[in-house]
């Protein structure tokens, strides 16, 4: 966002974009590289009934943002990155405690 409701420029007001969570264009953007999350998605290849405590997790190389359990995608092909584990299984919501760590 370049302008808040009222059409004023967020660059000057660096208050307020953090208050709307904006990011103005040409700020950086901070990204997880490590940390402990509460995961809601999707977990691919294997679902999640497959998922205990300690099971590695990987980046789905074939749906972009999903997670898998498998270390090749579905097709067998290229192996995926490691990107955590598991901290334990899947509750009745359907979140999973992840230890990230790229």
């Amino acid at each position: 966002a370049e302008v808040d409701e009222n059409g004023e420029k967020l660059l000057y007001h660096p208050r307020k974009a953090a208050e709307m969570q904006a990011v103005v264009s040409g700020q950086a953007v901070p990204v997880l590289t490590k940390g402990i999350v509460l995961y809601s998605g999707n977990l691919t290849s294997g679902g999640a009934d497959s998922v205990t405590a300690g099971a590695k997790v990987y980046a789905d190389a074939l749906r972009q943002g999903d997670l898998s359990s498998s270390a090749t995608e579905s097709t067998g092909g290229a192996s995926q990155v490691q990107v955590g584990k598991a901290l334990g299984s899947v509750d009745a919501d359907g979140f999973i405690l992840l230890k990230i760590d790229l």
